[in-house]
């Protein structure tokens, strides 16, 4: 017993040694807090929080306590000193409060055990200010509301985005009605805040930039009846102008990641490449291909999807390059379905000649998918026979798989295929699948097939999937093909769930798809959607921003007023914390470039201010929004953001410079409409109009 004590002593001695010998430095760090003008804030109140890694990847905050006896500097020249406390290498931020100001959270920073320059901190002041509200003839309007949102903590903005009053309204201190002369009072405004708006009842909804070096305003605003704003003019950037930023961008971190010894980042430079020269990329591949020849096709692939969009021949030819004979078909597919392709008869000639590679796929499993992925496609272009004779080909492969992994999944993608023509027995094939988010896939497909043809079916089909949250995910699509054959039916399942963000983008969707044959109804489901939208309490603004693609499918003048509509439903620093304030703003400015890059880029230099850009593990997900956001507003100014970050050590993707890279590149490489789509799904999880499987 006395040895094994005497052990246990030794190695707890031990123990307290080696964590002594290897206990971080500490260290002091002093800031200078000032106001918009430079001059010091006096005596300002100063929380400092530490992040800490609880566990691998799982990054969490907490108040950094000092004790009594540790001293704290603060002083009337703005200046404060923490006492030596902080842990050199690790990650630190202030919370900053002074009377008369708005309080702010500064982003991460790393200390370093060097002596570093003294952080200065700018805080906003709170304003008054006065205005009045007219309409177009001068006239003053009375019980209009003013407001701004998104720059301090009040409440939500009122959710009424109809054009009747709402009790709800008088809930929010933030506004203000205007009087009889149409005067009104905001006597708690951010100096920072952008935007002013203005909503009353009869009247388009108003926004517009402030100028906060005026202290009294006069807002114009305009009647339903009369013409609405017009668009400010954008600035065009040519094609190949956006592909040479691109390129720039990108080519630094080209040199590491094609040169990684991880094949996984190896592939991923290349597929990057491939989006933006696919020439290059197949190129590099022929020098140094990857160890299986899935990885190598896999980049064929992307490459074909890239080629696809300007020229078809050489498309053509990389697929005859491609080793396996699933991504054969696959890459006929794609050159099959591209828009450059018009002729219907060489869109049929060209899948049929996919089937031989089909079959020729050794798994069943994977040859089941691939004749199932050239039924879908011929029966799409036209050709409805040879699409059913090819599911009647796969059904006795298809009913011998197994009902899990991978030989489920094609099993359950016949029943697919099969439910179109013969619904009970496509739903007995799959009512046994045990994985929740499976079974909600394959009903929420087949749901999407029935939608446009037999809406009951397809309604019934859908609600045989228990998991609210996932069922919400495939209503979208489903309301599309629904609304144009049983709007009725389409509006009660848009509505049906409690989730108002997914609502609002199912009532969007349906009235694109009624843009042509209902424009009045289409118009009816937008407002319902963003009245939606200021229901919920939560970072809506990036979806109403995502909702402007619906306004422009639907009616392009609309889009003045709902863009000011989007940017009203900015989350307060006090609703959400500046992390995540600061996504949401991107978010919202990289949807609004498309049709104001002014109020775009306010929003992101806003965002900057916000997000947490050097987070310790490499970039957040979220904050990847602010270097997309960047290449839609203006690309010049991305590569310049680029530039001004420190260089990544690493060869990761998820390192920050080199995920800013990326993500510009891959929002650059897009033309038109596919950018946004790209960029609806990418970021925003937002199902795109006629993607087939989630």
């Amino acid at each position: 017993m006395r040895i094994l004590i005497t052990l246990a002593f030794a190695i707890l001695a031990a123990h307290v040694e080696a964590q002594t010998a290897t206990a971080p430095a500490l260290v002091s760090r002093s800031c200078f807090v000032v106001d918009r003008t430079g001059k010091p804030v006096e005596y300002a109140n100063v929380n400092v929080s530490r992040l800490e890694e609880k566990s691998r990847g799982n990054w969490q905050s907490r108040i950094q306590q000092f004790d009594d006896s540790e001293r704290w500097t603060r002083d009337k020249s703005g200046r404060f000193e923490t006492p030596k406390s902080l842990a050199v290498g690790g990650y630190y931020n202030f919370t900053v409060e002074a009377d008369g100001f708005i309080t702010i959270v500064t982003p991460w920073m790393t200390v370093h055990d060097k002596t570093a320059e003294p952080v200065k901190i700018v805080l906003d002041r709170i304003l008054s200010i006065s205005g009045r509200v007219v309409d177009r003839q001068g006239k003053p309007v009375a019980g209009a509301e003013v407001y701004t949102s998104g720059d301090f903590d009040y409440p939500r903005v009122p959710a009424n985005f109809g054009r009747n009053p709402d009790p709800r309204d008088a809930n929010n201190p933030g506004a203000r009605s205007t009087d009889a002369s149409g005067e009104f009072k905001l006597p708690r405004v951010d100096e920072g805040a952008p935007f002013l708006f203005v909503k009353r009842s009869g009247f388009r909804f108003h926004g517009e930039v402030l100028d906060l070096t005026k202290q009294t305003y006069k807002i114009t605003i305009a009647r339903e009846s009369e013409p609405p704003e017009t668009l400010p003019e954008q600035r065009v950037v040519s094609r190949d102008v956006e592909l040479q930023l691109a390129g720039r961008v990108l080519e630094p971190y080209l040199a590491k990641g094609l040169a990684s010894a991880d094949e996984s980042t190896r592939l991923r430079t290349h597929e990057c490449l491939a989006r933006l020269d696919p020439a290059r990329a197949l190129e590099n591949l022929a020098q140094k291909g990857f160890s299986t020849p899935f990885s190598n096709d896999y980049i064929r692939k992307a490459a074909i999807e890239t080629l696809a969009k300007s020229d078809l021949d050489e498309a053509r030819a990389v697929v005859a390059t491609m080793e396996l004979p699933e991504f054969r078909v696959y890459g006929l597919r794609t050159i099959a379905e591209s828009p450059l392709l018009v002729n219907k008869e060489k869109r049929i000639e060209l899948l049929l000649s996919a089937i031989p590679q089909a079959r020729a796929v050794i798994d069943p499993a994977h040859r089941v998918t691939t004749i199932l992925q050239i039924s879908n496609a011929l029966e799409k272009a036209g050709d409805a026979a040879t699409a059913a004779s090819l599911v009647r080909e796969a059904r006795p492969v298809a009913e011998s798989l197994s009902n899990e992994g991978w030989p489920g999944y094609a099993h359950s993608c016949f029943a697919e295929a099969l439910a179109s023509t013969d619904l009970s027995a496509g739903l007995a094939m799959i009512k046994d699948i045990k994985d929740s988010f499976e079974f909600t896939r394959h009903h929420g497909n087949i749901a999407h097939k029935l939608a446009g043809v037999r809406p009951a079916e397809a309604e019934s089909t859908m609600m045989l999937a228990k998991n609210a949250w996932e069922r919400d995910r495939y209503i979208p699509r489903i309301c599309y093909r629904m609304a144009p054959a049983d709007l009725p039916r389409a509006r009660r399942l848009a509505t049906s769930g409690g989730n108002f963000t997914n609502q609002a983008w199912s009532l969007g969707v349906m009235a694109s798809a009624l843009a042509e044959s209902d424009r009045a109804e289409a118009r009816k489901l937008l407002n319902e959607a963003y009245f939606n939208l200021g229901v919920e309490p939560s970072g809506n603004a990036a979806v109403a921003g995502a909702l402007l693609l619906r306004v422009e499918d639907v009616d392009r003048s609309l889009i003045p007023e709902y863009l000011w509509r989007a940017v009203s439903l900015r989350m307060s620093l006090g609703g959400c914390g500046p992390s995540n304030s600061g996504a949401l703003d991107a978010n919202l400015a990289m949807l609004v470039s498309r049709y104001d890059a002014g109020v775009a880029g306010l929003l992101w230099q806003r965002a900057r201010q916000r997000a947490d850009l050097l987070q310790p593990g490499g970039v957040s997900y979220d904050t990847r929004f602010l270097f997309a956001s960047a290449a839609t507003i203006d690309p010049a100014m991305a590569v310049e953001f680029i530039h001004s970050l420190p260089d990544d050590a690493s060869d990761r993707l998820w390192a920050t410079k080199n995920a800013a890279r990326t993500a510009v590149a891959g929002a650059l490489a897009l033309p038109g409409r596919a950018r946004w789509d790209f960029l609806l799904d990418r970021y925003l999880n937002l199902w795109t109009i006629d993607k087939e499987d989630l």
